[in-house]
């Protein structure tokens, strides 16, 4: 766990969650979900996509915390969703992670927080035989698996994909997809940029288990993190797994934190007083 943090590290953070929870507002309200308010907590659910719903990363001062917290509660309440709170370096209220164990949740992992000072991008060999586009024909994805999302079987990924495609087609797009495909035309890798108010993060990079290794992801990256320089974004931020940390190193992003992120069963959330 982290237990110290500069002010410019959590300036960082701060950055990052700005974009991440426009991403995920626009997500909810994009696939049929709900925001629900109650002053300054706000809460976004998306039914059936995934466990990932609501409050990402609470800010308030630790004065506040819990009341603050009692709000979030009867709000996931009217979701009938699960409870998800990921807790990064921009937290100000260290005793969140006691309300948190006091109500039953459990920590599932911690996920490192990375950053990129986009003048900072390091360039690196092309891989021979493989290109990244930009992607301005989603029809692409009716013959070939989308690297990330997979096959467009289930409710997930319909939500997922209709998401994707309408903010990027918007008339004033607000994200941007990326895929690395081969010579034959086989698609291998995915990346996607999220642009809000001015600033930027990366979501969802993926490589073909078959293809890693390889230097696309890294290629997929670099190509990424270019159009955000040619859109005007300065910073960059991304929550990286365990085993990409290296990747994004290599291109120039900087670990600046973690994220610990507990759940709560939407069972156990009707409980909650």
């Amino acid at each position: 766990m982290q237990t110290f943090i500069t002010p410019e590290e959590r300036e960082k953070a701060r950055l990052y969650e700005r974009v991440r929870d426009a991403y995920a507002r626009r997500r909810a309200l994009s696939v049929g979900g709900w925001v629900f308010r109650e002053d300054d907590v706000e809460v976004w659910a998306c039914p059936w996509v995934d466990v990932f719903n609501g409050l990402m990363s609470p800010r308030w001062p630790a004065e506040e915390a819990e009341v603050s917290w009692q709000k979030a509660v009867r709000l996931y309440q009217a979701t009938g969703q699960g409870m998800f709170v990921s807790l990064g370096p921009s937290v100000i209220a260290p005793n969140l992670r006691e309300i948190l164990k006091r109500d039953g949740f459990r920590c599932s992992y911690h996920v490192p927080f990375m950053h990129l000072q986009v003048g900072d991008l390091r360039d690196g060999p092309a891989v021979s035989g493989v290109s990244v586009e930009l992607v301005t024909d989603f029809a692409v994805f009716r013959k070939q698996e989308h690297p990330w999302i997979g096959k467009l079987n289930t409710k997930f990924q319909k939500a997922r994909f209709h998401f994707v495609r309408e903010q990027a087609q918007a008339a004033n797009p607000h994200l941007w997809q990326f895929i690395a495909r081969l010579e034959d035309g086989r698609i291998v890798g995915s990346s996607l940029l999220f642009r809000h108010e001015g600033e930027g993060a990366v979501f969802d990079v993926a490589v073909h288990p078959d293809f890693r290794r390889r230097g696309i992801g890294g290629q997929l990256m670099r190509e990424t993190c270019r159009f955000a320089d040619w859109l005007g974004l300065s910073e960059l931020g991304l929550s990286a797994s365990h085993r990409g940390v290296g990747l994004y190193e290599k291109v120039g992003f900087v670990e600046v934190g973690r994220y610990s992120d507990f759940f709560l069963s939407k069972g156990r959330v009707a409980l909650l007083s």
